[in-house]
């Protein structure tokens, strides 16, 4: 964890950060790791079909996350920091890391960067250095640029450079915490239009032992029991039971269906 999350959060942020580091020494997992674990058994993706080559510049967590989880799908990633400290603990999940500046345009060369399929500039703090490393990988005609955008002013610059995609990770994050806040059955959303979401849902109790066909204003696409989909499309009779999660489209509201239990008489 950052030492600018401790200073951020002085109190508790400081306490996290050294419990963390303690559980480091003691060889235990830390929170982070134990998140990764649990999030990895919910996702079993197959091998990719093609392999990708692509390249994340900036090792932080954003970028060190990206990286690994883009391996374990089975794609080759090459993750390259000016920080020998960052690189050095990503060496052992990577095809290749390397502590390098990807601002200099003759380290990309040796590293064969342009035969990538794709890259992500995950460069944190030093805008510069993101906008000359994007520039330099516009250059080499890599077909998608992805680059974490640190504020407005960056992202305008980005656009500029004609980045395929640009991404503010605490600001989506943010958003989405939010929702989830507010709606504690909200499982994962993604929104679907405008005004409408596709959303994954864990049933709620004043649902459990009800049909599908008792919420006439939900959509429902898919029904996941113990982490297996049921088998053909969702049913007005099919039974909801505890532990069952719904993937929904809709509005907004229809997120109140999860939220409030159903007046007397429904």
């Amino acid at each position: 964890m950052p030492w600018c999350f401790a200073k951020n959060f002085s109190g508790c942020g400081r306490r996290c950060y050294l419990l963390t580091d303690q559980l480091r020494r003691l060889d235990q997992p830390t929170f982070l790791e134990i998140h990764q674990r649990t999030y990895h058994r919910q996702l079993a993706f197959p091998e990719p079909t093609l392999m990708a080559q692509i390249v994340v510049i900036g090792l932080g967590t954003f970028g060190r996350t990206v990286a690994e989880e883009l391996t374990r799908i089975g794609h080759q990633v090459i993750g390259i920091d000016t920080n020998a400290s960052l690189v050095a603990a990503v060496a052992g999940n990577l095809t290749q890391a390397v502590t390098a500046d990807a601002t200099d345009e003759r380290v990309l060369s040796e590293l064969g960067i342009a035969s990538c399929d794709a890259a992500l500039v995950a460069i944190g703090e030093n805008i510069e250095a993101s906008i000359l490393a994007t520039l330099l990988l516009k250059e080499l005609k890599i077909a998608k640029v992805w680059v974490k955008a640190k504020d407005a002013s960056h992202s305008r610059i980005l656009e500029r450079l004609d980045a395929s995609r640009i991404v503010y990770p605490e600001y989506e994050v943010g958003l989405r915490v939010a929702q989830q806040i507010l709606h504690e059955h909200l499982e994962d959303f993604v929104e679907f239009g405008t005004g409408n979401f596709v959303l994954e849902v864990a049933a709620p109790p004043h649902l459990w032992n009800r049909t599908i066909g008792d919420m006439p204003d939900v959509r429902v696409l898919a029904h996941r029991r113990e982490d297996q989909l049921l088998p053909g499309a969702p049913h007005a009779g099919d039974r909801i039971i505890q532990g069952d999660h719904l993937l929904v489209l809709g509005a907004r509201a229809v997120l109140d269906t999860f939220d409030r239990a159903p007046r007397r008489g429904q």
